[in-house]
Parts: structure tokens; sequence; C-alpha cells
């Protein structure tokens, strides 16, 4: 099959999108065409088809003479290989001087795969994560950002990875891909991005490395078809590189008029100029218009000059050095990079930019449907990664942990299988069952391949569901597997590979590779969607401006500043994406220890929510509780009292006559033998309840505060029709009496089976010491008037603790992950993770405002339609919530799809300290929020139904 097809020559310079052949120099920045190679001595003619290499082993004596010849003009250009970018910023600018005439021609040489150091900090996405990549905005997106960044040093031309094919055998991402024409897809798409960035990218062809042959003719039928050199030749106008063999089949065969430098013009093609004058005429032959040398050539010059001066090659010579000489005004045309720039395009900025590519490239295939785990509460997860001693490759521990509690082991292969303790693997896969499911987390080498065939094996016999992560590795077998397939790795793809398998992320990239041993077709890949779960997001994905997020950091370190709370953590969640976390500050103000996002906070009165209130939502859609009933109709105890009339409803809005509160720490305190009677420093049969982890009560404790809070006089202020609004914990004291009862089992239990479980919140809990370390928990005060000590781990409330630590209006501790995940399912109107809750309207009807002149809903908090409240006033009505003591807050918008958490302990070391409250910190961090959404329009919030409309009057008080 032919592929011959001429392309006019002097488009091959033209800049991307095209130009006329009169454009092509004035838009390179010329006046003509420069000078001519007519006019010039012979030795600059001979020498503006020479390219110097500055490499590794360039000698300062070599660079000297890199440099006398560039200022001679005996030279074209330099190409920079292997060299740190900050050294090409330190070298270049010799090369822009003005006194180099006709300006230098300079590049960088990517052939072999972008330096992970390009962007710094910024890992740079592999050439086999570019392969899998199926969107190819993203593609041209990256191609646009190295383009501008070496523009910005100055350098003209980009010679990208090699158009080369991965045949089955080395490392994966050294490799685009195997199909050829997927290869210069890629490449086109990369090229394309370069191009719009000023800078000229460059091919550099690999036909496996050998000349024109049959076994070459079917990868030229097969793959390069004539389309896909079009794409390459005829869109983007490209120089290429190539090595002789190569360079013949460019011209010859594939019919490529264009500029041709070759690839390895060293020692090969050094002998090749020494072998009389002819050998350079058969370089000409062979379609080499640019000569390429590792160090600056000399004897060169010589061979050439006697073919001009013999006329052999003038009239090829001198058209081709002048068609070199114009892509010169393509140089110093670089103009300052704007940060904005990149964003217009992509909508990325640098970093999210490169971090979503690699993450777009992860390849799921998954036969067996077993993607996304579904029922966490129903099935165990266990954890195995396998290393071999010599290979890195980041952890997916600690991302997976984020959606359920895993059991881990991590293994190390060495040199031989024969030495792994498979007594110790087989004891713990043992540990599992069929309903279970086993990732597998492997990086190669020989001795893992076996290890995972052998663990596999013991898998498959057990029935475990597995799930395979392959790290730049396929082995063999993997047919059949549910696997992720990761080109590369680090935390941002760790991330990406735990939200695919729990359904948090989408899964989109199809895989660039295949082999008769992997037996995984080319193309192959499934797409995934996002469930229900809470992932991670790039605010302008949601129409979120990202700078306005970034003063939230400001307002945290003002905090911090103030001494308003040691620390804390913040999460924003949109459209069921984390667009903004942080974990600030320390775990108390002497401590040096930083707060991390698995430490967990008493979230304090946030317990009514989080946790009473979810029971009674339950009990209310079984149909056991009714809202209008007497709460005496489930409590018996109440009826002869001040409290047999209380209707449910009203308990739940905060209107039925409570009090506040009752501190019934400080009334058993009153005299000195009541201490003594009933606390004690050692937990006996008698002093069986913790208060702190050092000091106990008498269980009867439980009866003696009920019996108090029953006996408690009502409030006096009434109205017709009942009583006012008035916040108060004892309305929560006695909703969990009432589930309690009514669910016939302590509420932390239910909440386990029927929420936390399922759900795959593993950090939220009553009493935290009882499953977490002391030092993971952050401390609330240093009690000087009741406990005495250091409060850390126990709960803060003086009630809550004399309840053993759950009580219906405190008790509750979690970090910002887990409350955000039990939010975001109350604001799906109870779904999560494919998985439903509570019924339609449940969710709906509790957070609904239920009075006229009281903002709440029924057990949730709700913004102020009249006035200052505790929310932001940008944020719609149908937003509810809770605040707490300690310093924490929860807000669910629907109508925003918005999560957002604010947990800190303003409390340490006293709880007097209101800096956080007065300061109003919390609030502002809730209007950035939404000035992130609205942008510099914030008129629009003045349409929404929320409540910045009618400010009537200010509450009384404003709760926690």
């Amino acid at each position: 099959m032919s592929v011959k097809k001429r392309i006019p020559f002097f488009w091959i310079f033209l800049v991307f999108l095209g130009f006329g052949p009169f454009d092509v120099i004035h838009s390179f920045g010329g006046s003509g065409m420069g000078p001519s190679a007519r006019s010039m001595e012979p030795d600059q003619a001979i020498g503006q088809l020479f390219f110097v290499e500055i490499n590794p082993g360039t000698t300062p004596r070599d660079l000297e003479e890199i440099k006398k010849r560039a200022l001679s003009g005996e030279i074209r250009g330099v190409i920079f290989v292997d060299i740190p970018v900050s050294k090409v910023k330190e070298t270049i600018p010799f090369f822009r001087k003005k006194e180099i005439q006709p300006g230098l021609f300079c590049g960088i040489d990517f052939s072999r795969g972008f330096p992970d150091s390009l962007f710094g900090a910024h890992p740079v996405p592999s050439p086999a994560s570019l392969g899998c990549v199926s969107d190819e905005r993203l593609v041209k997106a990256v191609g646009y950002e190295i383009g501008l960044r070496m523009g910005s040093l100055g350098l003209d031309f980009i010679i990208l990875p090699r158009l080369s094919q991965f045949e089955g055998s080395g490392n994966f991402k050294n490799y685009i891909g195997s199909e050829a024409s997927d290869i210069a897809g890629v490449l086109s798409n990369l090229s394309s991005g370069i191009s719009l960035s000023k800078v000229l990218p460059v091919i550099d062809f690999d036909f496996l490395g050998v000349a024109y042959s049959p076994r070459t003719e079917s990868l030229f039928n097969s793959g390069y078809t004539l389309q896909a050199l079009e794409d390459l030749f005829g869109s983007n106008r490209f120089l290429a590189v190539g090595n002789l063999g190569e360079s013949a089949i460019l011209r010859d065969e594939l019919g490529f008029e264009g500029l041709v430098m070759n690839r390895a013009f060293n020692e090969k093609v050094r002998q090749v100029f020494s072998e009389k004058n002819l050998s350079a005429e058969y370089l000409f032959d062979k379609g080499i218009s640019l000569f390429r040398f590792s160090k600056p050539p000399k004897k060169e010059y010589k061979t050439l000059r006697k073919i001009i001066e013999k006329n052999r090659l003038d009239e090829d010579f001198y058209s081709k050095t002048n068609a070199i000489l114009n892509i010169g005004f393509y140089s110093n045309r670089h103009s300052s990079i704007d940060s904005h720039e990149l964003a217009e395009i992509s909508g990325y900025g640098l970093g999210e930019l490169l971090e979503e590519c690699r993450k777009s490239a992860l390849v799921t295939l998954d036969p067996r449907h077993l993607l996304p785990i579904i029922d966490l509460e129903e099935s165990r997860i266990g954890l195995l990664e396998i290393r071999d001693r010599d290979q890195a490759a980041a952890s997916i521990r600690e991302q997976v942990g984020r959606y359920q509690k895993i059991s881990w082991l991590g293994i190390e292969t060495g040199s031989s299988v024969d030495s792994m303790d498979f007594r110790t693997i087989e004891k713990w896969i043992n540990g599992f069952s069929k309903r279970d499911y086993l990732i597998i987390d492997y990086s190669g080498g020989a001795a893992g391949q076996k290890a995972v065939d052998h663990i596999s094996g013991i898998g498959s016999k057990l029935g475990l569901k597995q799930v395979h992560v392959y790290n730049g590795v396929i082995p063999q077998g993997a047919r059949n597997q549910t696997f992720i397939f990761c080109p590369d790795r680090g935390e941002d793809v760790n991330r990406a590979v735990a939200e695919i398998i729990f359904g948090g992320g989408f899964s989109t990239g199809r895989m660039a590779f295949s082999s008769s041993r992997m037996g995984v077709p080319s193309g192959s890949g499934f797409f995934l969607h996002k469930i229900d779960r809470i992932g991670q997001g790039l605010p302008q994905e949601l129409s979120m401006d990202q700078n306005i997020l970034f003063r939230i950091d400001d307002v945290l370190e003002e905090a911090l500043t103030d001494s308003a709370t040691p620390g804390g953590q913040v999460m924003v969640v949109k459209g069921g994406n984390i667009i903004y976390e942080n974990s600030f500050g320390k775990h108390d103000y002497e401590d040096e220890k930083p707060v991390m996002e698995e430490n967990i906070y008493d979230i304090a009165s946030v317990t009514k929510v989080a946790g009473t209130l979810q029971a009674v939502m339950k009990l209310y859609e079984w149909g056991v509780l009714d809202l209008d009933a007497k709460a005496s109709e489930y409590l018996p105890e109440l009826r002869g009292t001040n409290k047999e009339d209380l209707i449910v409803r009203d308990v739940l809005v905060h209107q039925a006559g409570l009090k506040p509160y009752i501190p019934f720490w400080a009334h058993i305190m009153k005299r000195e033998d009541q201490a003594d009677f009933f606390y004690c420093q050692h937990k006996g049969n008698w002093f069986s309840v913790p208060v702190t982890d050092s000091l106990y009560t008498m269980a009867s404790i439980h009866d003696s505060l009920w019996n108090w809070t029953i006996d408690s006089e009502l409030l006096e202020e009434e109205e017709e029709g009942g009583y006012k609004y008035r916040y108060s914990d004892l309305s929560f004291y006695i909703l969990l009496e009432i589930a309690e009862r009514l669910l016939n089992q302590p509420i932390e239990h239910f909440l386990e089976q029927n929420q936390w479980d399922p759900i795959g919140i593993s950090r939220m809990s009553y009493n935290p010491l009882q499953r977490f370390d002391k030092a993971e928990i952050i401390p609330t005060e240093v009690d000087h008037y009741f406990r005495n000590q250091r409060i850390q781990g126990t709960v803060h409330d003086q009630g809550a603790a004399l309840l053993g630590g759950v009580g219906g209006h405190a008790g509750l501790f979690s970090n910002s992950l887990e409350l955000a995940k039990l939010f975001q399912m109350n604001m799906n109107s109870g779904n999560y993770g494919a998985r439903k809750y509570f019924r339609d309207g449940i969710v709906e009807l509790f957070t609904s405002q239920d009075r006229e002149k009281n903002r709440r809903g029924l057990g949730w908090d709700k913004p102020n339609p009249f006035g200052e409240g505790p929310t932001s006033e940008l944020c719609s009505y149908n937003t509810f919530g809770h605040s707490g003591f300690t310093g924490t807050m929860a807000w669910a918008d629907p109508d925003f799809d918005l999560v957002y958490v604010f947990l800190s302990n303003r409390t340490f070391p006293d709880a007097s300290n209101r800096k956080l409250i007065d300061q109003n910190i919390r609030t502002r961090i809730q209007d950035l929020i939404y000035d992130s959404i609205f942008k510099e329009e914030l008129e629009e919030a003045s349409r929404l139904e929320g409540p910045l409309h009618e400010m009537l009057y200010s509450p009384e008080i404003k709760d926690e």
C-alpha cells in the first residue's frame, strides 16, 4: 500500500490553525526572507545545517566552542538534552544575544519523555498516561502548558516523545501506546497545544529503529495511515527527527518534503562523513536536512565545503539552507506567561491540569462487574500491597481508608518469591469470607508476579471478590480480572483509584497498550460513572472561583494568629465533590503536633442532628413515632408531671417551654460529701460509668439526671397557642429517651448498624477512646471547675459526660469528612452510595421551617429569615444544619448542592474564649464559599430565595 503524498514544503512551518504561504514570513516576525545562504560566507552557510547538543557530557571547553560558533554564525541552533530546566534557564540567555546573527534556533529534546522536574513540584504525565487519556482536550492543554513554559525560557522548538510502538515488553511508561494511529493522534493533540503557545513541535520518528522493510511495511499499512500522517504533517506542520533509514521512509514512502533532523547524529554518522565526499551526498539522498551533533562539529564543515565548492549539491543545499534560515524568524517572539492563559483553554490551573490528566489516564476493566463497591456494611475489605524491594509506589491505603475501614497487609517480594512469608499472608487472607473484597496493589517484578498468582489463587478458592491495581504493568492473565491500570502513581492518582473502587469518581481511560501476553486489547476500558458518594473535584468544574476559596486560608490564619482556636478542619463539598479541605493549626497551643485529616473533634451540639435526630427521623418514617402525639405516650413517667402534655413536634422546634439547660454537674458538686458519693477516680462495680478516662460515676446517675429533668420547671413566658421559641438542650434529653425506648437499643448501636457502617463512616463515634488512640483525638478544655483535668477523648459537655458520654444533645466525635458524608446523605434526600436511608420526603419534612416565627425545622437549625442568624446571609432558605459549643458547625444547602463543615476546639484551654464567635470566623468562611459561587455578581444573590431578602429583626440569641 502506497502512502505517498507530497506536502508543500514551506507550509511545514506555519503556525497551528494555518497561514497562507505569503503570511508565513510575517507571522514569524520577519520582514522578507531574511539573510540568503548565497550571501553568507561558506562556513556560515554550512553552519545553518548544524545543530549542536548541550548535554550532560558537554564540557566547559565544548560549551565555549559552541558559544564561539554561535557568535560567528556557524551553527544554526542548540538542543538541550537531559539538562535540568533550571540549567537551561541559566545557559540560554547567551544564545539570545542580539550579536548572534542570524538568530539561533534553540530547542529541547523530550524524545524520551518529559522529565519529572519539568514543572517543579507538579509531576508531568508520562507518555503512557497521555496515551491512555480519552479526552483529547486534556492532552492539548498539557501541550499548551509545556509550550508556554519552554517558550518563556527562550526555546523555539520542542522534540516530542518518540513516535514508537510498545510491542509487549519493556516499561509502559516510556511509550504512548501500541497502535500507531493512536500514537499519532496523541502526538497530534500534544503538538496542537504546543503550536498554540507559539513554540514549534517536532516529531521524533522511531519506526522500530530499523530501515524500511517488510516488517515495517505492515506497520505503516496497519497503523501509520495516510490520515494519521495528514494529522501530523498536513495540519500541524512539523519538523521531523529520525535515523537514516527512517528519514528515507519519511521522504520516499510517506511523501514528506519537510526538514528532517537526524536523531543519532553522533559516531555512526560521523563515520559516514569521514568516508569521502560522496557520503555526505548519501546523507542528503537519505532525506537528512539538518545535522545534529553531540559535540561541536569540525571535520564535517570541511567535508560539506568541498561538496559545495564542486557544486554537486548546490541547488539542493541552498534551497534547504534558505528554508532553515526562515525558521529562525520564529525565535525571540516569546511574551511573559499569563497565569490565566491556560485556564482560558482548559479551565484548569497548572497543577490541577497535570493532576487531572494523570487521573484521567486510569483504565478500568471490570468483566465481573464488581465496581463500584456498594454494600460496605456487608463486606470486609482487605488491601494487600505487593512491592519489589527496589520499587517505589505510593500507597493507596490512606485513600481507600477514607471510604471504608480496611484490613491492610504490605509485603516486599525481594529478589525471590521463595523468601516470602506465605504463612502470614495465607493466615491473613483466610480471615476473609466469600462476601468480602480483596484489593491487590502490584507494582511489577517477576517475584511479585508469582506472589500475585499465588495469592489470587487462594482468594479464588475462598470466593473473594478481587480487584487488582497495576502500576505501569499488566501481568499475564489480566484479561478476566477486574483491574485498574495506573500508568503513573502519586497521591493524586491514589485518590482517583480509591474513588473508582468506591464510586466517588469517574473512570474514563482507555487502554493504550496490548500484547498477546496480556490478553487485553488496545482501546479497551470501562466507563464507570460516579455514584452519590463524596469524591474529589475542582472548583472550576463546579462553577466556583478558586481564587475566592483561597481566601479561606486568610481567615483561618487570622483565627490562629488571634488564638481564636488552636486549630481545626474545614471541608467544602459541592456537587458531591470535595473542592476545599484544610486541616489547620495544632492540637493545642503548646503541642507542636499538627492537625491531620484523620483527627477527630468533639462536635458538641451538632450531635443533636447528626445523632439523635437521625433516629427520630427513621422512627417517624417507620410510623412508630407520631410528631403530634404527646411525649408522655412514649414516656409514661411524664404523666402526672408538668411535662405530661408536651407535644413531640414542639420539643423538636424548641417551643415546649423547656429550660435551656440544667447544670447537673454543679447540682451534684454543691457539697463535698455529695461529690464523694457520686464520683470515684477508680472504676469499680459501683462506679462503672466513665465521666473522663480517670473519673467514674455510678450507673444510677442516669436515673438521677432523668428525674431532675422531669422535675424541672417550665418557662413562664407563654403566649396564645403555646410557648415561644427557646433553644433547649433538655429537648434532646427527652428525644433521646423516646428514641431509645422505641428502638429498644442504645442509639450508638442503631446509628452504627443503620448509617455509619453502610455509608462507610468509620471515624464517627460516641466515647471515642473505646475505638481510637487518645493522640488521635483533639482536646477540648482544661477543666478546673468540675473534672479538674485536661478533657481529651471524653465529651466536653458536662451533662453528656455524666450520662457516660452518650447524650441526646452532645457526645459525638467526628472528623470533617465523616460528618460531610452524613450531611451529604441527608441533603441527597436520604440517598448515599446507591443506597436509600430515608424515604423520599422525610428529610425535606424535618428540614423545613415548621413555625412562622421560629426559624427552626424539626430538630434542624435553619437560616434566620428575619435577620442575623447562624449562617451566611447568602445561603438559601432550604439550608439546614447546626452549630456546636466547642467551635463546630455543619450546614447543607440543597439549592446549591453544598455541604460545609467547620470543626475546631475553640474551648481549649478555656471555654470562655469567644474569639471564634466574636470574629464570626465560621460564618465569614461560609460567606466566601458563596462568594466563590456568585463570583463578582453578588446581585444574583438578591434573586435567590434566601435570608438575604427580608431582614426584619435580629434574634434574641445565637444558639450553639
